[in-house]
């Protein structure tokens, strides 16, 4: 009897629950704008998706003034690098200007643990003297610049010789830290430079690695060393290390014919320690023959190499299985989609701007999030293009402007069915409560 008191209390607790029951949805999330910058030139580099489901996109902005720029010896006037953050809709939470040197860049931009973000690029010393913050004095170093959540820069710190080091990839590192990739010519052997630091940015190790360009792309493996991919020679080579950049194995890709040139364009790793590796082959003056897709398993041995026509330039694992691909084929933006073994399983063209091109992407939740650059309709000015897609490379066909408020979820609506049920819980229960109570009554009287 005790059960069943507990069961109906427990039932008429619940049944207000009910009656205020208003799940949400998400609605439908896909969309396509595009950006202005704050120069007539601006170009997306690199999109990172930030913890409260946005994107944060990393941009350059050049202005044009011919007059001055012919003074200076540089095709711009002013060049800055601009940091744009978005909600999960696109509508714009903020933006900021960063100004650069004429011979500095800021390539590479990742979150931190603290919500803000690490950037990463070279800074140009070279013709300065006894300068503080290069290690040797004059030449080109690894710059990181550490902002806040806003943007606004908290620290920035160089690495580097007596001769040039540039870096083109970055991480954030699971012990809240930061590794650099590129390239080193002060440092034996030449070629990819790995630079790891703490969360405040000191210099606690590098490394480098034979090759005759620098490293392009980096990740931390889930056993805590580091992948490295980039350019060597006609060849692309990856390289992985230990937790302290120690070299494990390396392995070169790519297209084997004499005439190719092949060049890397992003590493990832899969489920099984193995790592999918993207790149372009080359015939010609940098005149893209094809894309391809290499598997190499945990030790370095490739598993399979797939090619795709067309110019494909950043992909991405898809939580299902497979990956997702973004770039151009035939003059057109599109995504690839494939299973696990690199098979094309559909082919989805993006609307296109005048004069676009693709540069990130990323996995979302049901979906895509794919930025790029482009001529504009009205003006003839360089912009940036955002588009969320569905799980299907699905997108509204032309670009807009961004929503001006953030869009908020739809509440699921029931009129009738979910308060009629509640009354029926209620009822339910009170009768059964008042059975309950009359059966206690009689078998008190009776004893």
């Amino acid at each position: 009897m005790k059960k069943t008191a507990l069961s109906i209390i427990f039932l008429l607790l619940l049944a207000p629950q009910v009656i205020d029951y208003q799940p949400t949805f998400a609605a439908d999330n896909t969309w396509s704008y595009s950006y202005n910058g704050p120069y007539n030139e601006t170009g997306a580099l690199a999109l990172v998706q930030t913890g409260d489901d946005g994107y944060v996109v990393l941009s350059y902005a050049h202005k044009s003034n011919a007059a001055l720029a012919y003074k200076q010896g540089s095709i711009y006037s002013e060049r800055s690098c601009w940091l744009l953050k978005i909600n999960a809709y696109g509508a714009i939470e903020w933006n900021k200007t960063i100004p650069l040197p004429i011979s500095d860049f800021l390539w590479s931009i990742t979150s931190t643990i603290d919500g803000g973000f690490a950037l990463a690029g070279e800074r140009d010393f070279s013709s300065t003297t006894n300068n503080v913050y290069s290690l040797n004095g004059k030449g080109i170093d690894f710059w990181l610049v550490k902002t806040n959540k806003y943007g606004n820069i908290e620290w920035n710190k160089t690495y580097g010789g007596s001769w040039h080091e540039g870096a083109s990839a970055l991480v954030s590192t699971f012990d809240g830290g930061y590794a650099l990739a590129g390239y080193t010519w002060s440092f034996e052997p030449n070629g990819y430079w790995l630079v790891k630091t703490d969360g405040n940015g000191t210099l606690q190790w590098s490394k480098s690695y034979d090759s005759n360009y620098g490293a392009s792309e980096l990740i931390q493996t889930f056993d805590g060393g580091f992948s490295l991919v980039g350019t060597n020679g006609p060849k692309v080579k990856v390289v992985k290390t230990d937790e302290n950049g120690l070299a494990e194995w390396s392995i070169n890709l790519g297209e084997s014919s004499q005439e190719a040139q092949n060049q890397a364009r992003s590493i990832i790793e899969t489920d099984d320690g193995g790592f999918a590796i993207l790149g372009n082959a080359y015939t010609g003056f940098y005149q893209v023959g094809y894309s391809w897709l290499s598997k190499v398993n945990s030790t370095g041995s490739q598993e399979w190499f797939q090619t795709f026509d067309g110019n494909y330039v950043c992909f991405a694992k898809v939580h299902s299985g497979g990956f997702v691909l973004a770039g151009s084929s035939n003059s057109s933006n599109c995504l690839v989609r494939t299973d696990a073994l690199g098979n094309i399983q559909w082919v989805k063209p993006l609307d296109n701007l005048n004069s676009s091109y693709v540069t990130s992407l990323v996995e979302t939740v049901n979906g895509f999030v794919v930025a790029g650059s482009s001529n504009s309709p009205t003006n003839g000015s360089r912009i940036i293009w955002i588009m969320r897609t569905d799980e299907y490379g699905n997108a509204p066909q032309s670009f807009s402007s961004p929503p001006i408020t953030p869009k908020q979820p739809e509440k699921e609506s029931f009129p009738v069915l979910p308060f009629t049920a509640s009354v029926a819980a209620v009822a339910i229960a009170s009768t059964g409560l008042l059975v309950y109570f009359k059966k206690r009554r009689r078998e008190a009287g009776q004893s």
